[in-house]
């Protein structure tokens, strides 16, 4: 009993000093404060440091895969475009070649135009200037000659066919003998329709040559990070090389 009394004697006396030891060591846990904040301060600066510099690369590469498929839709869409020309080569030359010939049988002409809207949209873009000299002179002069040119014929052609057909109709309307009409319309719309193969064959021949140089179809499916980013997925037409059109 005496010992449990004891032994409780020297706890109570010995927790003051211990209490006075603590007080003692504040000073010295004070001093080492601003030592303390300062490594702190450090260690959060580094990691805002290290987190900007992250973001930004981050940021960076996220712009460049985005430009990057950008770049890569705007060709293909312009590629596209240029396979629309060569089914269009492709039209004229067949309705020339089946048309109905027969003597007194109405002639069909068939209006064309060659799109040009997204050459228009990509022509004056960093994308068109990133492909190589020999691509971009070759686009440019298929564009501003080629198909402007022909555009322009064919419009000529139209509006002169139209005026043949007109006069048949307003004299079948007319009940009278239309027969010089037909003739007339005929004469006139194969002459034209001949024309149109004609033009649909030299163009062609500009498509095929683009096609050996430009096919960014081709080149994204044959690209592993491109094909990983867009998946691979083509119209058949654009996948594989062109044939020329004989």
């Amino acid at each position: 009993m005496s010992d449990l009394s004891s032994s409780e004697s020297s706890k109570s006396s010995s927790s003051p000093l211990l209490l006075l030891l603590s007080i003692r060591k504040l000073p010295n846990i004070f001093k080492k404060l601003p030592k303390l904040f300062k490594k702190f301060e450090a260690n959060f600066l580094t990691g805002i440091l290290i987190g900007a510099i992250f973001s930004l690369i981050v940021n960076l590469i996220t712009n460049q895969i985005g430009e990057a498929i950008t770049r890569q839709k705007s060709l293909e869409a312009l590629e596209i475009e240029i396979s629309d020309h060569h089914q269009t080569n492709i039209g004229m030359i067949n309705n020339y070649n089946t048309g109905n010939y027969k003597k007194g049988a109405i002639r069909v002409y068939i209006e064309k135009r060659y799109g040009d809207n997204i050459w228009k949209s990509l022509a004056s873009t960093t994308f068109f200037y990133s492909l190589p000299p020999k691509t971009q002179a070759l686009l440019l002069s298929y564009y501003s000659n080629i198909i402007g040119g022909g555009n322009s014929v064919m419009l000529n052609n139209d509006q002169i066919v139209h005026n043949y057909l007109n006069n048949y109709i307003v004299c079948q309307f007319g009940g009278g003998d239309c027969t010089k009409e037909i003739y007339l319309y005929n004469k006139v719309s194969d002459f034209y329709n001949e024309q149109q193969a004609a033009t649909g064959t030299f163009v062609d021949k500009y498509d095929y040559d683009i096609s050996k140089l430009f096919h960014p179809t081709r080149d994204r499916i044959n690209d592993p990070i491109l094909s990983f980013l867009m998946g691979k997925e083509a119209l058949r037409s654009l996948a594989l090389p062109w044939k020329e059109t004989k």
